[in-house]
Parts: structure tokens; sequence; C-alpha cells
């Protein structure tokens, strides 16, 4: 019998072959990106984790995200890379049903703030020397992406939830979400994930895992859960 203490979280990615656990419920689900159109049939509380690419005219990709997504419902929804907002961004983005949700814009500062737990200041000079770590103070300061800490939308979630329930116990389950670079989108095959982000997802999740003494995590997709398996 589930500890009702306990809470058990889904974030839902954009990969295209997704497996979900056995006989697991979730209290609160999730939705990543192109992923949020995913969790539509649950009837729980919803929150969507989403860069503001998506409501852009930028690519082919951030197309497919808008046409995949526009017709989706969240509780609460997150919107990232907030230098992409312009006026025709805003237009496109009140012409989805996202814009009914209670909407946080996360801008740089906010981000850095909630990342900057999991990249702490020994770690980067260790990595990266004095110059690294004047360069990682200077994005801090000036409030601007930082490179250091630039992870996947996928791990931001992760770091979403870790913050929502840091006073609690919870199961996290990741799913359709890992460390493949050529995995591509359920609905837009032609996306690749840069080598440069999956190794600062890969380090995120090892400074996770070593620092979160609260939380269970576990992924469903295969080089992700091994890459985990090999953190414990």
């Amino acid at each position: 019998m589930k500890n009702k203490n306990i809470k058990t979280v889904f974030i839902v990615g954009s990969k295209p072959d997704i497996n979900y656990p056995d006989d697991v419920m979730a209290d609160v689900i999730f939705g990543v990106n192109g992923g949020i159109s995913r969790i539509q049939n649950y009837n729980i509380p919803s929150y969507g984790v989403i860069t503001n690419l998506a409501f852009t005219n930028k690519d082919s990709g951030c197309k497919a995200t808008f046409d995949n997504i526009k017709d989706s419902i969240v509780d609460k929804l997150f919107v990232t890379n907030l230098q992409t907002q312009t006026e025709e961004s805003q237009i496109r983005f009140n012409q989805t049903n996202l814009k009914n949700a209670d909407v946080n814009y996360l801008d740089e500062i906010k981000l850095n703030k909630i990342k900057n737990k999991y990249f702490p200041i020994l770690r980067v000079f260790k990595n990266y020397g004095f110059y690294g770590l004047y360069k990682f103070m200077k994005f801090n300061i000036k409030g601007k992406k930082n490179k250091f800490t630039h992870i996947s939308t996928g791990m931001l979630a992760l770091a979403l939830v870790l913050e929502e329930y840091k006073n609690e116990e919870v199961i996290i389950y990741m799913l359709g979400i890992g460390i493949d670079p050529n995995s591509g989108h359920f609905y837009d095959q032609n996306k690749i994930i840069s080598d440069y982000h999956l190794e600062k997802d890969k380090e995120f999740i090892k400074n996770v895992v070593k620092s979160n003494n609260n939380a269970k995590i576990y992924a469903t997709d295969s080089l992700l859960s091994e890459y985990l398996g090999q953190l414990k």
C-alpha cells in the first residue's frame, strides 16, 4: 500500500518511445515542452514547463512544438528563455489554451537561483578553474544565461519538482526523457540534442543524486536509467 505522505511525480518528455512504470499512480504530473500534450488525460494537478521558443517561428522544431501543444491545458505553466519574447511570440502564446494556466515566467535570475543549488561554486572551480569560476559568477551577477548550468528543459523540470517538494519525501519518474542525442521527438524526429547540452544534463543529474536525500529518482529511458544506477 502506498504511503500517503510520499508524493509520486511523473515528469513526461518528448522522446518517441515512452515507457510508463507498471502499477504506479502519480499524484502530480509535469509535462515538458511537447510532452505537455501527453499529460492531458490525467485527473491530477498538472504542470507544464516550456521554452518561449515554442511560441516563435524560429525554425521547424519550434513550429512543430507549437502545433503539438496549442490545444493543451495545464494548471500551472513555467516559461523559460524569456529573452526570446516578442510581440509576435506573445500573440502566438495567446492563441493556445496554455494562456489559461497560472503562468510563471522564469527569467535568468530565477533560473540561476534554482540551478545553482546543483552546480556549487567549489565544483565549478574544480571543473573549470579560476577563469571558469569568474565567468560563472559574471553570468549570475548580470542575470544572463549561464552556459555552465545550461541544462535541458527536462532536467529543469526535475529541478522545479525538487524545489516544489524540497521539504517532503517524493518519488520521481522521468518518462520520455533521456540522454540520447539521436532520439528526436515524437512529433519532430529531426530534433537533435547537442553533446554540450547532454554533458550538462549528466553533470546536473550526478549533482542531484549526490545532494538530495528526500527524493528517489527513476527513469524508464534505458540510457538514463543505467546512468542513474551507476550514480547510486
